[in-house]
């Protein structure tokens, strides 16, 4: 279910690390993002990078930032130091919130991320955070435990609600599958955005639907702050995108003017698929303001959503 597969499953580990940016580039790039931005930092896995404490560090002087990780990095040494770079309030720099993947119950989140054992480490890490957040009486960061809504886990997503409520989390994030491509290659062009049509597997619509309004129900007895995402799309429309019959026309993207992406190499997309410059060859300004993204952006005002966007986050009615 993760729309990174494609990407990861030619990928040539060696070349990469090659290419990936080192650590004064990573501090370069994020002095040239806004002190305003919230930055966001996820993968792959973030804490696979043995330099990411550091990039921590340094960005807790000037922005406030997210993390989005799998858990299974999260031992009792770096969940002291995650805990310490919470922010003081929403108002100062720091860390603001960490997001946990979790797919489901014990048995169901390991087979899907096809490693025994993987739902318990996850959860020992949660019970770290909450103690150092106890001890340190620090609010932030706040804990976001995300699950993604799939074919092989929504019989039993409901019950996520207890998993969070006894941890602990703050907000649990129910997410739609995403189906954007991302091919292993990086020219993909606003006609090839156009021409793309995802492949949707054949869903249980009905168990999903009941599913989905069981976890309604939870929203007035839970203490766990529940939200759906695409976050702009009403929850009966949430469900529409697993029938394919989504209302595509009813949405639209600002995002494009407020966001980017920014690869482990330096690649800048609007979102992915799409490459508008390198910030090893152009610094950010440029590459914001140039051909390729304005292009983007004239072609998502004039033109309405492509075809892959019909599960992306950033959806907004219109």
């Amino acid at each position: 279910m993760c729309q990174f597969l494609p990407l990861i499953s030619n990928y040539d580990k060696s070349e990469a690390r090659k290419e990936e940016l080192s650590l004064d580039e990573v501090k370069s790039i994020i002095d040239q993002l806004p002190r305003y931005a919230l930055i966001t930092f996820t993968g792959g896995e973030p804490f696979l990078r043995k330099d990411f404490f550091e990039i921590l560090e340094y960005v807790s002087k000037r922005n406030k930032y997210h993390i989005v990780t799998n858990g299974s990095y999260l031992t009792e040494e770096n969940a002291q130091k995650i805990v310490s770079l919470g922010c003081e309030n929403l108002l100062s720099k720091g860390l603001l919130m960490l997001g946990v993947s979790l797919e489901g119950n014990q048995e169901s989140h390991d087979k899907l991320v096809g490693v025994q054992g993987s739902f318990l480490k996850t959860i020992q890490g949660l019970e770290y955070l909450k103690h150092y957040k106890k001890k340190s009486h620090k609010k932030f960061p706040l804990l976001n435990m995300a699950v993604v809504i799939s074919k092989w886990n929504y019989k039993d997503i409901h019950k996520m609600v207890r998993v969070a409520e006894e941890n602990n989390i703050d907000i649990i994030s129910f997410l739609a599958e995403n189906h954007m491509p991302l091919e292993n290659k990086d020219h993909l062009e606003i006609d090839d955005l156009k021409s793309y049509r995802p492949k949707l597997p054949e869903y249980d619509v009905k168990g999903i639907r009941e599913e989905i309004e069981k976890i309604e129900q939870l929203k007035n007895e839970t203490k766990v702050e529940i939200k759906f995402s695409p976050p702009g799309v009403p929850v009966q429309n949430i469900i529409d995108q697993y029938g394919a019959v989504f209302p595509m026309q009813e949405y639209g993207c600002f995002s494009p003017w407020s966001k980017l992406v920014i690869s482990s190499n330096g690649n800048v997309f609007p979102c992915q698929s799409y490459k508008m410059g390198n910030l090893r060859e152009l610094p950010l300004n440029k590459i914001w303001n140039g051909n390729k993204a304005r292009e983007f952006r004239k072609s998502i005002k004039q033109e309405g959503l492509f075809p892959l966007c019909s599960n992306c986050c950033m959806l907004e009615k219109t």
